[in-house]
């Protein structure tokens, strides 16, 4: 029965440290529903907390939060799917070179942080198979910067109400200067699905300036 298990990685408070400097991937399959049951397995670091996993290649189903007082290798991670980030802190800055599969996953920037995915050039919204999905790229409050410079196209899934909400809140900044083509698909169960592009609040900028298509063929209703 896989409904509510988890595997959840922790370093909190000073001189804490996790050390899983050989594990390379960390799957969760029954995870990634943003409606229902399946629950994140999560890493934490927090409070001068260490997670030492600079093997770290592959996540699925992973939720990694940090708000800028502990450490998390995000360096050699080149796949995250079906998972979350929620990146906060004053100043703090997140790169992860190396990803180029973000498919399915939530990005949420707040608190005056920066995160970068500059090897991401393509994004598909998979919903696992599962229905009624909401993934978010959000970045919110002054300061707050969501860089995604280099992603070229955005392609929402298949299943039923998969939507993809794209959001500048707040003084936040969300970076898609290169992406060009935006598109829900005439594949798959194309009932509810969307993709909704917000800036909201004074300074709140979603940079598309490159963006020459914009289809989504189940609307019109």
């Amino acid at each position: 029965d896989t409904r509510g298990r988890a595997i959840d990685l922790t370093a909190d408070g000073s001189g804490s440290t996790l050390n899983v400097s050989s594990l390379t991937t960390y799957t969760d399959v029954y995870a990634g529903a943003t409606s229902s049951d399946p629950l994140y397995s999560t890493v934490t670091a927090k409070n001068s907390g260490a997670i030492r996993s600079g093997a770290l290649t592959t996540l699925q189903g992973v939720h990694v939060v940090l708000n800028g007082t502990g450490t998390l290798g995000l360096a050699g991670i080149q796949a995250s799917t079906l998972g979350q980030f929620t990146l906060s802190g004053a100043g703090a800055s997140y790169s992860l070179p190396a990803l180029n599969n973000l498919d399915g996953s939530t990005v949420l920037v707040s608190g005056g942080a920066t995160a970068s995915f500059p090897a991401l050039t393509n994004f598909t919204n998979d919903a696992g198979g599962l229905n009624n999905q909401t993934r978010t790229w959000q970045a919110s409050g002054t300061g707050s910067v969501l860089d995604l410079r280099n992603v070229q196209t955005i392609t929402n899934g298949l299943s039923y109400y998969t939507q993809l909400d794209v959001n500048a809140m707040a003084g936040g900044v969300v970076d898609l200067r290169g992406l060009t083509q935006i598109s829900d698909p005439s594949g798959g169960d194309t009932r509810g699905r969307a993709i909704d592009l917000t800036a909201d609040g004074s300074g709140s900028t979603l940079h598309v300036s490159s963006l020459t298509a914009y289809t989504d063929v189940y609307a019109g209703a």
